[in-house]
């Protein structure tokens, strides 16, 4: 069943969709149409978020090398006035109004069961049921940065003789200033600033116009893996390169959640 987000939502497992309903006058080449995305990757600093798509997303209609070389997403978020279009393949990102849209609504399912708490004395068994019985898994890590960090789970791993688990996140990737408030508080006003310029050297008949031509490309073009080993034992590694042993981290909270 779907219902309205909420942090709390988040963070006990539901996972996250957007309800997209653009402006005719700003996607003037289709129809008035209506379009939902899954995004499964969210970054959450306090209450408010970007959520991404993975990166796979269309860029042509034509099946070619190039579709299936390039990576593209999408990220929305429930706080800032814009949305961030980006390619880590390709090496930039493009900010657009979230006024683009006549609408943009996010929705929760709640598909997922919390399987393990970091915060609760308990036995890691509940986490190998769930690989014993193929289920899906994404976790909730609070980093040292205290900054949320939900991925889904590409391979688990349960060591039974050890008993403990060891957990590898998608591999994925998002711009670096969508992991700062400060940063994205500086995107946003440049955002907002080469908005006003536009408008007080152009008098569009619609201002949905303005939201269709004014775009800002490549404000940050450093980008922040989303590749996480996660431990039982209180410990994650944040990965660029698979290959490469990292001085392990201590996460503040990590929460491992099991499709229903």
């Amino acid at each position: 069943m779907a219902s309205p987000i909420s942090i709390d939502d988040l963070l006990n497992g539901a996972s996250l969709r957007v309800v997209l309903h653009p402006h005719r006058d700003v996607q003037i080449y289709f129809p008035d149409m209506l379009e939902s995305f899954e995004l499964p990757h969210i970054t959450l600093i306090g209450d408010r978020f970007f959520a991404k798509t993975a990166n796979r997303h269309a860029v042509s209609f034509q099946f070619k090398d190039y579709d299936l070389k390039a990576s593209f997403s999408y990220a929305y978020s429930n706080y800032y006035d814009y949305v961030v279009n980006f390619s880590q393949t390709e090496g930039f990102s493009r900010i657009c109004s979230k006024y683009a849209y006549e609408k943009i609504t996010f929705v929760a399912s709640q598909n997922y069961d919390l399987v393990w708490d970091s915060e609760n004395d308990q036995s890691v068994r509940p986490v190998e049921a769930a690989i014993l019985n193929g289920r899906k898994l994404k976790i909730a890590l609070l980093d040292t940065d205290d900054t949320w960090n939900i991925h889904p789970i590409h391979m688990p791993s349960f060591y039974v003789e050890k008993n403990f688990f060891e957990l590898f996140t998608e591999q994925d990737s998002m711009p670096e200033f969508l992991k700062s408030s400060n940063k994205l508080n500086i995107v946003g006003k440049k955002f907002n600033s080469l908005l006003k310029d536009y408008l007080r050297k152009n008098t569009p008949k619609n201002i949905n116009t303005a939201f269709r031509e004014v775009t800002m490309l490549n404000p940050d073009t450093d980008f922040f893996s989303n590749y996480y080993t996660v431990r039982s034992q209180g410990e994650y590694l944040h990965g660029k390169i698979v290959i490469i042993e990292e001085k392990p981290q201590s996460y503040k909270a990590l929460k491992v959640f099991a499709e229903a």
